[in-house]
């Protein structure tokens, strides 16, 4: 039986002007696959002025005979 649980590593920038703006997760179990992902959101503003708002995110796919991760957002 596979199981999947999502473990928060939180998201945080000591960059100037940039910050943390949040994060979103997810699991899924389906057919003997399971996959979690989390995507942090940071935003740089300087005077005021937003100029960036990238997205990371990272996802973990578990099968009985594998693990591996990836860089995609999602399922």
């Amino acid at each position: 039986m596979i199981s999947v649980a999502y473990v928060d590593g939180g998201g945080r920038t000591s960059g100037v002007g940039w910050s943390y703006v949040g994060k979103t997760t997810a699991k899924n179990l389906t057919s003997g696959t399971g996959k979690v992902y989390g995507k942090y959101t940071f935003k740089l503003v300087l005077g005021g002025v937003e100029f960036q708002r990238p997205d990371y995110c990272a996802r973990t796919i578990h099968t009985s005979s594998t693990t591996y991760g990836d860089g995609v957002c999602g399922f």
